[in-house]
């Protein structure tokens, strides 16, 4: 398959990239840089890019937090549309925790899904776990409609 070119600068622009993080502490830094910057090079905004960060960051940190395993970050862009995947190898399902305003910790998988259009887990064929997040752009938010 080809890939498009920007216009604007005549670079091929991917339709998707996968990376392989390392478990270490500048993982998460590392995951949102390379998300911004697939973003820019996509072109017109598949999502928002604060969303799209915000998202990579829990779901990345999680990984750091919760496992000793390395992670595999997929970004899939598609017309007004970015799927985010983290895989890891841990056998644990991540899960949901109830809200708690007395924690400090705990709230990623539901800001996660408060921010995507759809949020699985799934269980890969060689063991461990992958969490996807269908992020899309709506054309007019429903706030500004009540303006």
């Amino acid at each position: 398959m080809v890939e498009p070119v920007n216009p604007s600068t005549s670079v091929r622009v991917p339709r998707a990239v996968e990376y392989l993080l390392p478990h270490a502490c500048g993982t998460v830094f590392w995951a949102r840089w390379l998300t911004t910057a697939f973003l820019a090079l996509a072109g017109p905004l598949r999502a928002d890019p604060a969303d799209a960060a915000l998202v990579v960051t829990e779901l990345v940190a999680n990984v750091t937090r919760h496992t000793k395993s390395r992670c595999w970050l997929r970004l899939s862009a598609q017309p007004h549309r970015l799927t985010v995947e983290v895989h890891n190898d841990s056998p644990d399902w991540p899960r949901i925790a109830a809200p708690s305003c007395e924690r400090e910790q705990g709230r990623g998988l539901a800001i996660v899904d408060a921010l995507s259009e759809r949020l699985e887990v799934c269980g890969a064929p060689g063991g461990g776990r992958t969490v996807r997040a269908t992020l899309t752009v709506a054309a007019f938010p429903d706030f500004w409609c009540r303006l």
